[in-house]
């Protein structure tokens, strides 16, 4: 079974996604996507799904903050 995160709907920061047979879809963003995020925010999913199942991710848009050296 592979299971697919796709960037679309809004969803709250800091979560766990449990994914299951039942309900193996689930939508990832930042916050306010497709607005700026904010520079040094820290925005954790966690993505879990049952023993011998694949997680497959989907980007449709990835971009990631300048950072000082």
């Amino acid at each position: 079974m592979f299971v697919t995160l796709e960037v679309g709907r809004k969803l709250d920061c800091n979560r766990t996604l449990a994914l299951s047979r039942e309900h193996s879809r689930a939508s990832v963003t930042s916050p306010g996507y497709p607005s700026a995020y904010p520079n040094s925010q820290r925005c954790v999913v966690e993505l879990q799904a049952p023993p011998g199942f694949r997680i497959e991710l989907r980007f449709s848009d990835f971009s990631l903050e300048d950072h000082p050296r």
